[in-house]
C-alpha cells in the first residue's frame, strides 16, 4: 500500500519548490506452504527506499512457529533471496564487485544483538554466532546466514536480520529498473526447513510540485520623541534627539543648534519571503540646500565616499573657506552588518557607532542605487532586529560658520528583495 501526502501553499506565478518523496514499501504477506516445513510468522520486510534504481537499506524479520516450526540449529543456514524478473532487471549489491560481510549485516534474535563473521559454509569463526555469504544464482540476489553457535534458535523466537551500509556509498542493495511487485523469499538451504515469502512493490518516484507566490512589503515608521535605540552606543546617548516633527514621510529638525549634533530615527521592517533576502538602500536628491545654493554637505565634510563606507562620527572640521566643512550629514543603522548580497557594511563596533555619507541619485549606479542600510540573507517577518527590522538614524551637525536658511532635500528609500 502506497500513501502520500502533499500540504500546498496556494500558488500564483513565482518560483517553483520540487519536493521529492520516496515511497516506503510495506510487505504483504504470502506464504507457501512445503512439505517437512513450517511457514514463519510473522515474516517482513522493510525498505527505506522503494523506488526504481533506488539504493536502500532492507530489514527481514520473521518469528519462528512456536508449535511447528523448526528451530535453527549449530550449521543450519538461512536465506534471503531477494527474486530478480530478469537478467537486466534484478536487485544487485550497490558495488557489483563487492559481496556482504559482517559489517554490512546486523542480527538479532529475540532484540539481543547476535555477533557476524564472514564466509558461511567453511570452519565458524570462534565465539561467532553467524557467518554471512552472498551470491548470485540467476536473477537472485542471495544472502545466506549459517548458524555457528551450539545453541539453536528455538522455536517461537523472532529473527531481524538488517542489511545496511556496504560502504560510505549510504545505502546497501540496488533496486531493480521496472516497477512491478517482486519477491523476497526466506528458505533453509541446509538443515532448517522453514519458510516464508513477501511481496513488495518498486515504483518510479513521485514528484509533486507546489508554486508559492512572492510577497515583499516595506514599512516606514516614524520614532518617537525621545526614544533613544542607540543609547548604549559612544556619542549617540547625549546628542539631541528632536523627532517631535517625525513622520513616516518627513523628519523635521527644527533649529540646528552648533553646541551639538541633531538625529532623526526611522524605523523600517521588511516582511518577505524572498529566499536570499533583502538589501535597503538609502538615496538623496542631493546635499541639504538653502533657497541661495548654500549646502550642508555629505559626511565627513564632503569628501567623496564609496557607498557603504563607514567610520565613526567627528564634527564638521569648519576650516574658513572651506563650505564642506562647516556642517555634514550622514546617516546609521542598528542592523549591526548591513548592506551588499553578503551583508558586509559595518555599522558597529562594539560600543562604537559608525556612520556613512548618503549617496546622491547623481552618483548611483544600477549595482549600488544607494547607501546600504539594512540586509538580511533569507526570509523575514519584519519583527525581529537585523532580520527584517531596524532603526536607521539620521545624524546632523553644524558648525557656526554653515551660512543661514531653511534647509531641505528628498529621501528615497529602494528595497531590493533576491528571490
Amino acid at each position: 500500500m502506497k500513501t502520500t501526502s502533499l500540504k500546498t501553499i496556494a500558488a500564483s506565478t513565482s518560483y517553483r519548490a520540487v519536493l521529492w518523496l520516496t515511497v516506503f514499501a510495506v510487505a504483504l504477506l504470502n506464504f507457501t506452504v512445503a512439505a517437512n516445513a513450517a511457514n514463519v510468522d510473522n515474516f517482513k520486510v522493510e525498505m527505506n527506499d522503494a523506488s526504481t534504481s533506488g539504493v536502500s537499506h532492507i530489514g527481514v524479520s520473521w518469528t519462528i512457529d512456536s508449535g511447528s516450526g523448526d528451530p535453527i540449529a549449530e550449521n543450519d543456514v538461512v536465506s534471503i533471496a531477494l527474486k530478480g524478473t530478469g537478467a537486466s532487471n534484478k536487485f544487485a549489491f550497490v558495488e557489483s564487485s563487492d559481496g556482504y560481510g559482517s559489517a554490512s549485516m546486523t542480527v538479532l534474535v529475540d532484540g539481543v544483538t547476535t555477533s557476524v563473521s564472514d564466509d558461511p559454509g567453511g570452519s565458524c569463526t570462534t565465539g561467532s554466532d553467524w557467518e554471512v555469504s552472498t551470491s548470485t544464482p540467476g536473477n537472485d540476489l542471495l544472502i545466506s546466514l549459517e548458524r555457528c553457535a551450539a545453541s539453536a534458535v528455538a522455536a517461537g523466537s523472532e529473527v531481524i536480520v538488517n542489511v545496511i551500509d556496504q560502504d560510505s556509498s549510504g545505502g546497501s542493495i540496488m533496486n531493480p529498473v521496472t516497477e512491478g511487485s517482486y519477491v523476497i523469499g526466506l528458505e533453509g538451504t541446509t538443515g532448517w526447513q522453514d519458510s516464508g515469502e513477501a511481496s513488495i512493490a518498486i515504483v518510479d518516484d513521485i514528484t509533486a510540485t507546489a508554486t508559492v507566490s512572492s510577497t515583499m512589503t516595506f514599512t516606514i515608521l516614524g520614532v518617537a520623541s525621545g526614544q533613544n535605540d542607540f543609547s548604549g552606543q559612544t556619542g549617540e546617548g547625549n546628542t539631541t534627539i528632536d523627532t517631535t516633527s517625525n513622520t513616516p514621510t518627513t523628519l523635521d529638525w527644527g533649529v540646528l543648534d552648533t553646541s551639538s549634533a541633531a538625529v532623526a530615527d526611522h524605523e523600517l521592517k521588511v516582511e518577505t519571503n524572498a529566499s536570499g533576502g533583502y538589501v535597503v538602500y538609502v538615496q538623496q536628491s542631493g546635499n541639504l540646500t538653502n533657497s541661495n545654493g548654500d549646502q550642508i554637505d555629505q559626511f565627513d565634510d564632503g569628501s567623496a565616499q564609496t557607498a557603504g563606507d563607514t567610520t565613526a562620527w567627528s564634527s564638521p572640521a569648519e576650516t574658513e573657506g572651506t563650505t564642506t566643512t562647516y556642517g555634514h550629514f550622514g546617516v546609521t543603522t542598528d542592523d549591526a552588518t548591513a548592506g551588499g548580497a553578503s551583508c558586509a557594511t559595518t555599522y558597529e563596533s562594539g560600543s562604537t557607532q559608525y556612520y556613512a555619507a548618503v549617496v546622491s541619485s547623481a552618483d548611483a549606479t544600477t549595482t549600488t542605487p544607494g547607501t546600504p542600510i539594512m540586509c538580511h540573507t533569507g526570509p523575514s517577518s519584519g519583527e525581529t532586529e537585523d532580520q527584517g527590522n531596524s532603526v536607521i538614524r539620521y545624524r546632523t551637525e553644524i558648525t557656526s560658520l554653515q551660512e543661514a536658511g531653511e534647509y531641505t532635500h528628498t529621501l528615497h528609500y529602494i528595497v531590493v528583495p533576491t528571490f
